[in-house]
């Protein structure tokens, strides 16, 4: 059995990204949420308060969906989900990213995990963004470079564990910056985004726990010269799962002292 609260400020400790080092006390901002509880569930609260603390997008695990609430939420629909791009990942598995219009009529993008070499249609069950009725995620008018999404989930124990995949990392470029290629580039390191049809799809696994030593981590996004067009810092704070029972915090913030 898992214990909800746990399950659901596990995800909010993972998902906050603190620009501070001080990290948010989730059990008590819930419990201060009380006094609205003759209007929205707690759950919806507790959705509320993730949207208003993350900046970027962000995937929430299909079971912290269900806890919170969102599964009557958009959803895509799978017979209909088109093939964006995909990439390997570990356990000779492939994660793939998809686009399908949701079952409100508006559009979703999703990702899953299937064997490699799979023929498999589309499974779900991974990072899903949905809009409402006639929505679209990136509207034509949409002035932004990039948008990204990082999806995390917890080790799992016994058989489950052959299977799981730690990090998977999407996003989507404007097509108005005539990108080439995408590369997620560390300090010590980088590594290629599979990238097609204006997204791009990867299971890094250095993204999960990084060394310190690791930081910081950009997406670059070249054009067909070679010429680097745009770079988007992910907040490290984003990359440490259960960041409060694993103590970072504090360590995070000396790293970023003596960053400056």
């Amino acid at each position: 059995m898992v214990d909800a609260d746990d399950l659901i400020l596990g995800e909010l400790e993972r998902l906050a990204a603190a620009v501070e080092p001080a990290v948010p006390n989730w059990r008590d901002v819930v419990a201060r949420g009380g006094s609205t509880r003759s209007l929205l569930p707690r759950s919806v609260v507790v959705a509320l308060v993730v949207a208003l603390v993350i900046g970027p997008t962000l995937a929430f695990s299909a079971g912290v969906r269900h806890l919170l609430g969102l599964s009557s939420f958009p959803q895509p629909v799978l017979a209909k989900a088109v093939l964006q791009v995909s990439a390997p990942a570990p356990h000779d598995q492939i994660v793939r990213l998809f686009v399908a219009p949701s079952d409100k009529g508006g559009t979703c993008e999703f990702t899953d995990v299937v064997a490699a070499g799979s023929a498999q249609g589309a499974v779900g069950g991974g990072g899903v963004a949905c809009t409402g009725r006639a929505a679209q995620l990136h509207p034509s008018g949409n002035v932004a470079p990039l948008a990204w999404a990082i999806s995390m989930s917890r080790r799992p124990t016994g058989p489950a564990l052959a299977t799981w995949v730690p990090v998977v990392f999407t996003g989507w470029i404007n097509p108005q910056m005539h990108a080439a290629r995408a590369e997620l580039v560390w300090r010590r390191g980088h590594v290629r985004l599979a990238f097609e049809h204006d997204y791009f799809v990867a299971a890094p696994t250095v993204l999960r726990n990084p060394a310190f030593a690791n930081l910081p981590f950009d997406v670059v996004v070249y054009d067909h010269a070679g010429h680097a067009i745009t770079r988007r810092r992910i907040p490290e704070s984003l990359l440490y799962f259960e960041w409060k029972r694993n103590h970072v915090a504090d360590k995070l913030h000396q790293w970023r002292l003596s960053h400056r």
